[in-house]
């Protein structure tokens, strides 16, 4: 009884889960059904047809529109970026300088301390 219990069970799930799947497939196929349906209708009405051409024309004006203004953005930020970046090698190439000019400072107050040792 227990077995056959599970097994129902097993077999109620797998239904539901198929059944999910298909209904799934049903909806993607009545979207294109009405994706044809509209296209065939369009094809009959020429007047709907010139709209549809309109729209889309319309539509591709906005996106090339937005390309263009995206574009110009990222320009301005990679100009922005580059400028930052040799602003920052600019101020590293600073800090080493002063960083070698310290150094031989160093260096050259290290030789007098040795000759003033030497000479005691």
């Amino acid at each position: 009884m227990q077995i056959l219990e599970a097994k129902a069970k097993s077999l109620e799930e797998t239904l539901k889960r198929e059944r999910d799947e298909q209904e799934g497939t049903l909806a993607v196929r009545l979207r294109e059904i009405d994706s044809i349906e509209t296209k065939i209708s369009s094809l009959r009405d020429p007047v709907a047809l010139e709209a549809a051409i309109a729209k889309y024309q319309r539509q591709c004006t906005q996106l090339e529109t937005l390309r263009q203004k995206n574009q110009e953005e990222h320009a301005a930020l990679n100009e922005a970026v580059q400028a930052e970046i040799s602003d920052a090698l600019a101020s590293l190439a600073v800090r080493e300088e002063h960083i070698q000019t310290k150094l031989r400072e160093l260096e050259d107050h290290i030789a007098d301390r040795e000759a003033n040792l030497l000479q005691l």
